[in-house]
């Protein structure tokens, strides 16, 4: 509605309303409220509204989407898959439904419908880095982590940007004991990061990888900055005390050891 997208939502509602007062059983008004009314978070009217279209039009997948979502979001996640379910089953290019039943079995720890319904979104569209995101969530609780890593890197590839996925998989890189992979992808991470307190997480991270990769030096140069942004984190001071033995500087090395107690 062009009200509506013009942020006009209250002229948009009563318009609506004048319509459905003129003709009750006008399934465009109805619809169009019931969708209006869902995005301004109004669920019991925005619910009564699509209950009211769906006993008119029971084979709109849209209806059914938005009755499911309505009751995802009042945590009803049984009563939102059936709808979600009916409104994937309607329309198999409502990819959108398919995702929120996806997020709806992930809430109820439903790993392996979730996991399925995520693989299913992915074959129909593959372009979404989000998808990879969210399946690799599942493989880790799964404690499947080579998938994960295989999911999280697509997801980089498709949204180079989403931070969650870059936090997630350079922390698996460190589990994995992939030092190279991770230094690299810390670094991009660091390039881009804009957030103190996020940065010193980053800063911690990529130190401890170079550290591996024996690039002691500049793990050193890590560890204090993370040190003079956070002076008592005592992670930091064994990271360089560390690094300090492996370059034989024992007397530095001993004063990071003593600060760490």
């Amino acid at each position: 509605m062009i009200l509506q997208a013009q942020g006009r939502i209250q002229e948009a509602l009563n318009d609506l309303n004048t319509a459905l007062q003129v003709e009750p059983m006008y399934e465009q008004a109805i619809i169009s409220r019931a969708k209006l009314l869902l995005n301004e978070k109004q669920y019991d009217k925005s619910l009564s509204d699509f209950n009211r279209f769906i006993d008119l039009n029971k084979k709109n997948s849209s209806a059914y989407h938005g009755r499911g979502k309505i009751y995802a979001f009042q945590g009803k996640h049984e009563s939102a898959i059936e709808n979600l379910t009916t409104a994937y089953n309607l329309d198999h290019n409502n990819l959108a439904a398919l995702i929120d039943r996806a997020n709806c079995y992930h809430s109820l720890k439903n790993l392996e419908m979730s996991e399925r319904d995520y693989s299913e979104a992915i074959r129909c569209n593959s372009s979404i880095g989000s998808l990879y995101y969210n399946r690799a969530v599942i493989h880790l609780a799964r404690k499947e982590e080579d998938k994960a890593v295989g999911d999280l890197e697509k997801c980089l590839e498709l949204s180079p940007n989403n931070e969650q996925a870059a936090n997630l998989l350079s922390s698996l890189y460190l589990t994995k004991k992939k030092y190279p992979e991770a230094e690299r992808l810390l670094t991009e991470m660091l390039d881009k990061c804009t957030d103190e307190i996020n940065l010193i997480g980053i800063r911690y991270n990529l130190a401890t990888a170079k550290k591996y990769n024996s690039h002691f030096e500049s793990a050193i140069e890590d560890y204090s900055k993370v040190i003079q942004q956070s002076p008592n984190h005592l992670h930091s001071y064994l990271g360089r005390a560390a690094s300090y033995m492996q370059l034989r500087e024992y007397s530095e090395a001993l004063k990071d050891y003593t600060k760490s107690l």
